[in-house]
């Protein structure tokens, strides 16, 4: 983005968002960053070892125009539309869904709100993926699950300090 806010293009004649190579040296030094902090008795040629090695971040290709990922990002990243625990009721008969919504307007007030299935299915189907976009996950040991079930023996076997989400080890 430049200073006056507008979407600045990038020289990579679309190829990439992030050139690859530069994001790849800065996940290695913010990486070995975190691993210096929490591990400070390593050796030296520890460090050397991973220096010596090219790190690849796997990127995609950005999904068409710049407005399209800021789009995405800001939408899709982690949630689905809306989650079974917000929805407070259906009404078979009146042909009702009652849920549960935060109003910004008014500072994120919880509300419920009531409206037609045909409404809801409407606004639903609002947020199905369009063609080519992928719902972004977490998969092995970025899971939430292999986290509750494996972090804390990981770290033990590790002697790493118990890592909690209040505490993390690598803020700057």
């Amino acid at each position: 983005m430049t200073k006056s806010g507008n979407w600045k293009l990038a020289k990579n004649k679309g190829k990439y968002l992030f050139n690859v190579k530069s994001m790849s040296k800065v996940f290695r030094a913010k990486y070995v960053k975190c691993i210096r902090k929490s591990l400070p008795d390593l050796d030296q040629s520890f460090y050397d070892k991973l220096f010596k090695k090219d790190w690849v971040v796997f990127a995609k290709r950005p999904f068409g125009h710049p407005r399209h990922v800021i789009e995405y990002l800001g939408r899709y990243t982690n949630k689905v539309a809306i989650s079974n625990h917000r929805i407070q009721h259906i009404d078979r008969d009146n042909c009702k869904v009652t849920f549960s919504l935060k109003d910004y307007r008014v500072k994120g007030k919880k509300k419920e709100m009531t409206i037609s299935v045909q409404e809801f299915i409407r606004r639903f189907t609002l947020n199905i993926l369009p063609k080519g976009f992928t719902r972004i996950r977490h998969y092995g040991i970025l899971s939430g699950t292999w986290k509750s079930k494996h972090l804390a023996k990981l770290q033990e076997s590790l002697a790493v300090p118990l890592h909690t989400e209040e505490d993390d080890i690598c803020q700057e």
